[in-house]
């Protein structure tokens, strides 16, 4: 078992409940819970999901559906 796989099966379980998927990063920018690599401009990682024991890292392009739902913009159609 490879020493990522329980920390990426806790992200996929944390993904789902927290209604979190991958779209824009430019809103991770601004939230408290996430840190960019400094050597890496393009990765980032989230506090809020290490603190559960999931897989932290956020490349590129993330952003939490329900943190925009909160905003007024449902990107999935699910609601808040």
């Amino acid at each position: 078992m490879s020493e990522y796989e329980p920390s990426l099966k806790a992200r996929s379980a944390w993904s789902k409940a927290n209604d979190y998927e991958v779209f824009n990063w430019a809103l991770c920018l601004e939230c408290k819970y996430f840190k960019i690599n400094p050597a890496h401009p393009c990765y980032g990682d989230c506090e809020l999901m290490r603190q559960k024991g999931a897989y932290p890292g956020v490349m590129a392009e993330a952003v939490c559906n329900r943190f925009v739902s909160t905003q007024g913009t449902d990107i999935n159609s699910k609601g808040e």
